[in-house]
């Protein structure tokens, strides 16, 4: 089986609901992730078992971005999308690089957590998958951070 179907709920259907998140960074549509995402993991676009891994993701994700979110609220920026990007990245930068971060932990976490995902698609070893994901989430808080990629920023994550 290539799918997910199998929940708590017994439904793989999105709740077409926003999650809510902390106000300074954006509420999260289940529905649209990051275009890397896009069916890498058949059955992992949508469904309970996706929303629930999003929210344990915020925590590890916010809680690493922390010190970036309070000092630009400090600067007086009461939302990501009120942050005043470098010169030399895309306007949406540090909101496509925060939806990478939460998504990828989120992915990491169930391919961790759930065995019987199919990852064939990918056409890799489930080990290789899982550590994409959290290089992918490390990259990505790096980048808001303005720091060297280090693959030990995140390990709180894991």
């Amino acid at each position: 089986m290539s799918d997910i179907a199998t929940t708590d709920t017994g439904t793989n259907e999105t709740s077409e609901r926003a999650l809510p998140n902390n106000g300074f960074w954006p509420d999260i549509d289940p529905g649209q992730p990051p275009r890397m995402h896009y069916q890498v993991i058949d059955g992992l676009s949508k469904g309970p078992l996706l929303e629930n891994a999003l929210i344990e993701a915020m925590t590890p994700v916010n809680s690493a971005l922390m010190p970036w979110q309070a000092e630009k609220e400090k600067a007086g920026y009461s939302a990501l999308s009120a942050v005043h990007v470098p010169l030399w990245q895309d306007e949406d930068a540090y909101h496509c690089l925060y939806l990478r971060a939460l998504f990828s932990t989120a992915f990491a976490k169930l391919l961790e957590t759930y065995p019987y995902i199919d990852i064939s698609p990918l056409g890799m070893e489930r080990a290789k998958a899982i550590g994409g994901f959290w290089r992918d989430a490390t990259w990505a808080v790096s980048e808001i951070l303005e720091r060297p990629v280090r693959a030990d920023i995140l390990t709180n994550l894991e």
